[in-house]
């Protein structure tokens, strides 16, 4: 069931994406400039797992995200 909390999520792990990446572009080596980027990995996986779990509720459960999102 997706509520609130995964919405959140897709934008803090999306987000810190480009912050990773960004202070990826300012490593001081190779090897931490490497490693940098394997955390950037990790976040984008993270994010495209949620993005998938939403996608599929969104498939299977339309009306209920729908009223989610609209629900005040």
């Amino acid at each position: 069931m997706v509520n609130k909390e995964y919405f959140g999520q897709i934008v803090r792990s999306s987000s810190s994406v480009g912050v990773r990446y960004r202070a990826a572009k300012r490593a001081n080596s190779d090897p931490d400039f490497i490693n940098k980027l394997k955390i950037v990995e990790e976040e984008t996986d993270e994010s495209d797992y949620f993005l998938n779990y939403l996608v599929n509720s969104i498939y299977h459960s339309k009306k209920k995200l729908l009223n989610l999102l609209f629900k005040k």
